[in-house]
């Protein structure tokens, strides 16, 4: 069976032959067991992933989202969604990953996971998984037939939005044991590293990753110098003209805003400041505001869909 584009980024790289295994140029951490870039989906873990896979480390490299629960959600995403197979099979490769994890208590993992605006990793989720939500999608959209309109009533209305709140809490410290909530995240850094029993885990802000990328790899990992691939950017899309349309139009209720942006999660991670900034967009931007907080990109989903 041909597998879908996105599996192949799912399914383990290991060493090639007569690769060496990187060395940890004087870094805190090191190589030293398979690696999982593990997180919710549409922050930016392709990016990490690929980098990661093409360095020639000599362990495995896995990226995962969904390591927990597999029968439970995939009974979900049946009753959710009209055509669910590639959440399927998302939760299949999950489950073969979760298994080789159990496989031997003692091996040690290098956890990498990234966390992003819960809104917009939230539009950027459903514009990924908008086939599964709408199956005639992209024929629709090439004769001119579907709009922002009626994206909106089925974002609204069909997808499960609040997902990426929770999934710290569901799936993440559920499998390893690390609560990332344990103490205030450094947002100056934009990166935290954890250690706890055979799991070593790397938290990442995405909106912060090029500046940190160096820094946070070397600690956690020992790799110096780290250059991350582009991957899964927005002008490759199909859906890419649809998209900013939806976008530039999306103008989301105070209620939606004070769920995702009073969550747990989002108070975290991020700082009162910056929480403004990303409400002021997906608001719609209201007289008197200007500029954007520091360090934060000028639109949260430029580049990134």
């Amino acid at each position: 069976m041909k597998l879908p584009g996105f599996m192949y980024r799912l399914l383990a790289r290991g060493p090639k032959e007569g690769e060496v295994k990187a060395r940890a140029a004087g870094g805190a951490g090191k190589v030293d067991g398979p690696i999982i870039v593990y997180n919710m989906g549409k922050v930016g873990s392709r990016s990490v992933y690929e980098t990661l896979a093409g360095l020639g480390l000599g362990v495995e490299v896995y990226h995962s989202h969904m390591l927990y629960d597999h029968d439970n959600m995939a009974e979900l995403v049946k009753k959710r969604f009209a055509n669910p197979a590639v959440s399927l099979a998302v939760i299949e490769q999950g489950r073969a990953l979760k298994k080789t994890v159990d496989e031997d208590p003692d091996r040690r993992w290098s956890i990498i996971t990234l966390v992003r605006d819960p809104v917009a990793q939230t539009v950027s989720r459903f514009f990924q998984g908008i086939e599964q939500v709408i199956p005639d999608i992209r024929g629709r959209v090439d004769s001119g037939a579907v709009g922002a309109d009626e994206l909106m009533d089925a974002f609204s209305t069909k997808f499960p939005r609040q997902a990426a709140l929770t999934w710290f809490e569901r799936q993440f410290e559920t499998v390893t044991g690390v609560d990332v909530y344990s103490r205030p995240f450094p947002v100056d850094k934009g990166y935290d590293i954890f250690r706890a029993g055979r799991f070593s885990v790397l938290v990442v802000r995405i909106e912060d990753l090029d500046r940190c990328a160096e820094a946070a790899f070397h600690e956690f990992l020992g790799i110096k110098g780290i250059c991350l691939k582009k991957a899964n950017v927005g002008d490759e899309k199909w859906y890419r003209g649809l998209y900013r349309e939806f976008v530039s139009r999306l103008e989301l209720p105070a209620d939606f805003l004070d769920e995702m942006y009073g969550s747990r999660l989002a108070r975290h991670f991020y700082s009162p400041a910056e929480i403004a900034g990303f409400r002021s967009r997906w608001a719609g931007r209201r007289p008197g505001q200007t500029g954007r907080p520091h360090g934060l990109p000028e639109h949260p989903t430029k580049g990134l869909l």
